[in-house]
């Protein structure tokens, strides 16, 4: 309870700080007495130097910590395998083990005590077999079954379920090999864009509404910053457990050959499972909620601002500049000559010159403001409940084996599954 009390504050005070550091104080403390007309070379965020790529590819920033990510937890899973398999240490114990495993089960076929059968016989040599392997071929072979399926199978799914989200075609054949986070790269890369953030700084420079709505999209820019980086920690957090786990996956599979240590290869296999549904479940989650807002962000970045100059206080000979709104009409043509300062009510500029008449609205709309704020909130915070599902679904994956599937109760409730473990 402290520490999550502590987590929300310190959460808190990170985007209090970000909203701070991107506010222009000095515009605030201005009292404007009215707009210059636009200069002819004004920088706008309609020019190309504001466009967005709509495909990242390979260079979106979660594509590119992933990959990084996923080249060193390889390269150090590889070394920690291969430095188990090659102890000698290590091989004379397995060596031990082995035979310490066909000694008792001979002394116990010869005195009775176990019946010979061509499935207990078959399932042992299995066992030998996968042991084998994996300390004659090592890393080849594991990697080649094992560490493939859990990892490319994650990101198979991850691309799956957020191509579907978006509306795609996952059975389409696609170009090349697509990152499984093309989509959320896409939207990433919308909402941190010198775009949005000449929006925010334009919000601030518009009078007392504009500290507002401003306040309000800063905040939603830090929660979703928050929720952008909780995503990562997830698929970073699977990443290193499943690295760790396949570094030991030798010492593992040698307590596959004896009754009483087999439950150390079950919960092995279950920590598997479930940091291989953690990022599947929390990327479905949040592509879901990226759906939701990305009408509410295109809105905001769909606003034109001007960087343009206007009147400093009182006896100052100087004209301050700032990123400003552009007031349009509700066919979107230009009003005025310039930039204006909004209140609740419109523009300030058409107000003025049409006390009561039908001026344009603040250009950010305050209900998307809030959509995106509230749905980046529930995404940043669902993280919680996806790691309960998953460790509740993987739990329930091996511990199936206890029920009484088919109406196997002969054998006081243990299924096959179990049988093949414990033989």
């Amino acid at each position: 309870m402290m520490s999550s009390l502590a987590k929300n504050r310190f959460s808190f005070v990170l985007i209090l700080a970000l909203i701070c550091l991107l506010l222009p104080w000095e515009n605030i403390a201005m009292a404007q007495a009215g707009s210059p007309p636009p200069s002819p070379s004004a920088t706008c965020t309609s020019e190309s130097i504001f466009d967005i790529d709509p495909d990242p590819g390979d260079d979106g920033i979660m594509t590119q910590i992933v990959s990084y990510l996923k080249d060193v937890l390889n390269d150090a899973s590889e070394r920690l395998f291969e430095g188990i398999t090659g102890n000698a240490s290590f091989q004379k114990a397995v060596s031990a083990a082995m035979i310490l495993f066909i000694t008792i089960y001979g002394v116990m076929f010869t005195f009775g005590i176990v019946p010979l059968r061509f499935a207990d016989a078959l399932i042992r040599l299995i066992k030998f077999a996968i042991i084998w392997a994996l300390m004659t071929d090592g890393w080849a072979f594991f990697n080649e079954y094992a560490v493939k399926f859990f990892n490319d199978g994650t990101d198979d799914l991850i691309n799956a379920v957020t191509t579907i989200a978006f509306g795609g075609d996952p059975t389409a054949p696609a170009a090349g090999d697509p990152s499984p986070f093309r989509y959320l790269d896409a939207v990433a890369a919308q909402v941190f864009s010198s775009k949005m953030l000449v929006a925010l700084m334009g919000a601030f420079s518009t009078g007392p509404f504009g500290l507002l709505v401003g306040g309000l999209l800063g905040l939603s820019l830090g929660v979703f910053l928050m929720a952008f980086i909780q995503a990562l920690y997830t698929y970073g957090l699977s990443l290193v457990a499943k690295a760790l786990l396949f570094g030991i996956a030798p010492i593992i599979f040698v307590f596959l050959l004896f009754e009483r240590t087999k439950n150390i290869f079950t919960g092995w296999v279950n920590q598997l499972i479930h940091f291989s549904l953690l990022p599947i479940l929390l990327f479905a989650f949040f592509s879901f909620f990226i759906v939701l807002m990305q009408e509410a962000v295109d809105n905001i970045l769909d606003v034109e601002l001007c960087w343009e100059g206007f009147h400093a206080i009182e006896g100052s000979p100087e004209n301050l500049e700032g990123w400003r709104f552009i007031p349009e009409d509700k066919d979107g043509n230009p009003i005025g000559t310039g930039a204006t300062d909004w209140s609740w009510e419109g523009a300030i500029s058409c107000l003025e010159n049409n006390p009561g008449g039908d001026c344009p609205d603040f250009p950010l709309n305050f209900i998307d403001i809030l959509a995106f704020l509230i749905l980046s909130y529930i995404a940043w915070k669902f993280s919680d409940l996806v790691q309960m599902i998953a460790a509740e679904l993987s739990s329930t994956a091996l511990l199936a084996d206890r029920l009484h599937f088919g109406g196997d109760t002969g054998n006081g409730g243990i299924s096959k599954v179990s049988n093949l473990f414990g033989r």
